[in-house]
């Protein structure tokens, strides 16, 4: 399936690449995939998991590449209506250009395209309950993309097997807002990263051990210990 999920990427990026030579099929520079992004299309084998309360109707606001060739990405979720952040750390494989993560299951997850000032496509597998799902999402640099682009993504949604239908537009979707809430990064040393967000003024710092909300799962790297809504809530990374 590794395989599989490599040789797909290169065979679907490549034909673009011809037409445009800003187009990054291979030997991605990481480094340059960094900042900002927006979350323009989603896509997956099941529709539902991408649509409104899916599982996997994730807004990705950040990509940082770390020093040990991981990747990590600040996302959100909207929760009832409710802004809840969350973040992955996809670690590399042992095969090139292959990242693994664990959310809702094992994820493996391939990028097949990039302009690097512009836009970038992944391509993911889910693997959970015995059922394999394969999604693909569109990240750009500013929430207007062209429709070039979108079309791009849809025609490489059908050469992988999932139907148009399936696409799709979150470009004007309900999100939130860039800076929801005050939050840094702290780098404790070269083995944990704990992100740490701050109550209202005045209240301190309080840590929580169990949360109510029902998102809130126990991953292999990603452990969240708190709730959202003005509490404290500390992230840890065991890389």
């Amino acid at each position: 399936m590794k395989l599989l999920l490599l040789c797909l990427g290169l065979t679907l990026a490549c034909a673009h690449h011809e037409d445009n030579h800003d187009v990054v099929t291979s030997n991605f520079d990481m480094s340059k995939l960094s900042g900002e992004w927006y979350t323009i299309l989603l896509a997956s084998g099941v529709k539902e998991m991408v649509e409104e309360q899916g599982s996997f109707r994730i807004f990705v606001d950040y990509i940082q590449a770390l020093d040990n060739s991981s990747v990590l990405l600040k996302c959100h979720k909207m929760i009832n209506r409710e802004c809840a952040e969350l973040t992955l750390i996809f670690d590399e494989t042992e095969e090139e250009g292959l990242y693994s993560a664990t959310y809702l299951g094992y994820n493996e997850a391939h990028i097949l395209e990039a302009v690097y000032n512009d836009y970038v496509i992944f391509y993911y597998l889910n693997y959970h309950n015995d059922e394999i799902t394969q999604g693909m999402e569109l990240h750009a640099r500013n929430p207007d993309v062209s429709p070039q682009i979108k079309k791009r993504f849809e025609e490489i949604c059908e050469n992988t097997g999932i139907p148009k239908e399936n696409v799709v537009d979150v470009s004007n979707a309900d999100r939130c807002p860039k800076q929801c809430c005050g939050y840094g990064w702290l780098q404790v040393d070269d083995h944990r990263l704990a992100q740490v967000l701050r109550e209202t003024p005045g209240n301190g710092l309080r840590p929580f051990t169990t949360s109510p909300m029902p998102w809130a799962h126990m991953y292999l790297q990603c452990i969240w210990t708190g709730t959202w809504g003005g509490y404290y809530l500390e992230t840890e990374f065991m890389l």
